[in-house]
């Protein structure tokens, strides 16, 4: 059963359940999300939200908490996107449920979200290991299809890379969000299934209609920048904002927000920074526990400028422009995921910075509708019970 998502996703869903009906399919798939990530970053936040959002649409959801306590308003974020879900306090519960559901004849898929990627980092006995893995195994043995996507790759340790080797057996499915995490994995020995676009393409409902509305207006330019990659990521930030403030009109208001938690006091730093050469920055919007003020927040916005990928998409979501800052050790990995789907002209050039926008428009309006569609048709191939092909997921 094959489904071409729209731009509006309260009719998809309602179809979708029609078609269930329909084929007389009442045994749906059933998902279990492990939420294991950074609670204090809205990014992370929004591409489970989106994963279950997707997941509910096709079937029934089961949201497993783990082990640490996790915070009730993280909870009731990703949550909200299937409105049936049942939450599962520890990692030990969702044994129980998936055995008997497999006992039942389900379909049971298990998704791994991508906190999960740093497993195996610290050195660990042989019997540890296995006990880390038992889960994996007993699911996989009873037929459940585990599943990690929405991850990228690169700087694993030996210890981490001997885990993934082992737990690849287990997965029915390995997707990184890019093709840099996946020739990363692969020159490690690690087989990688076909790359699926970042589960915040999902936001991308009504965002062309938005850009064009906001085509050729100058409003509030936003900034947003993290400063713990590499030594001199501040100097560029600072660089590449001075930049933006020569090229843009001088009554434009500066913003400046905070999707992670960690970044405030790095975006603090950097408007000290900014003043003393009379650029002046609004004091930094901490939005990292709420994910709809940060959407709210970017429709007003006309032009972000960030280092940070989902800073980026959910920006672009609401129809602002977006600029990248992709230097250093880690813009390898946001180069090569907007490369990938064809974002590479948000990019900015650090070493033409005196030729930024030249007369032009600064920044990139992003029409996100194909990546969405691609990301649909990898879930309704996946929860069919099949990997998606690497023509299902082409830009056409």
């Amino acid at each position: 059963m094959v489904w071409l998502p729209s731009a509006n996703p309260i009719r998809d869903s309602t179809m979708r359940a029609t078609m269930w009906a329909t084929a007389g399919d009442r045994n749906p798939p059933l998902s279990f999300v492990t939420v294991r990530t950074q609670f204090e970053n809205a990014g992370d936040c929004v591409i489970i939200r989106e994963l279950i959002r997707l997941l509910s649409e096709r079937g029934d959801v089961k949201i497993d908490l783990g082990r640490r306590g996790t915070p009730q308003r993280f909870v009731d974020q990703v949550s909200s996107a299937a409105p049936a879900h049942r939450l599962l306090r520890a990692v030990k519960s969702i044994s129980a449920p998936m055995l008997m559901a497999r006992l039942r004849g389900r379909q049971c898929f298990w998704f791994l979200v991508p906190g999960h990627k740093t497993l195996g980092s610290r050195p660990v006995s042989p019997l540890s290991e296995c006990l880390r893995d038992l889960p994996l195994l007993l699911a996989s043995a009873c037929g459940v299809r585990i599943c990690q996507l929405g991850a990228s790759f690169d700087g694993l340790s030996a210890p981490q890379l001997k885990a993934w080797t082992r737990r690849r057996r287990r997965l029915f499915l390995l997707s990184p969000r890019d093709s840099v995490s996946a020739k990363y994995l692969e020159s490690h020995g690690i087989r990688c299934d076909p790359c699926i676009p970042d589960l915040a393409f999902n936001l991308f409902v009504a965002a062309s209609s938005t850009a064009e509305r906001r085509a050729g207006v100058d409003g509030a330019v936003c900034i947003s920048f993290r400063s713990d990659q590499y030594a001199g990521q501040e100097d560029d930030a600072v660089a590449v904002t001075r930049a933006v403030w020569r090229s843009v009109s001088c009554n434009t208001r500066w913003t400046s927000v905070a999707q992670v938690a960690r970044d405030v006091g790095a975006m603090e730093s950097v408007l000290r920074r900014l003043q003393d050469s009379q650029v002046q920055v609004e004091p930094v919007l901490d939005l990292h526990a709420d994910v709809e003020s940060c959407l709210a927040f970017y429709r007003d916005v006309s032009l972000v400028v960030s280092n940070r990928l989902h800073v980026l998409l959910m920006a672009a979501s609401q129809g602002a422009r977006i600029l990248a800052v992709a230097e250093g050790p880690g813009g390898a990995k946001l180069r090569g995921m907007l490369r990938d789907v064809g974002l590479g002209d948000a990019i900015v050039d650090t070493r033409a910075l005196d030729r930024l926008g030249d007369g032009a428009q600064l920044g990139l309006h992003v029409a996100g509708s194909a990546q969405r569609a691609r990301l649909h048709r990898a879930l309704d191939a996946i929860l069919s019970g099949r990997v998606p092909a690497e023509g299902e997921l082409s830009h056409a």
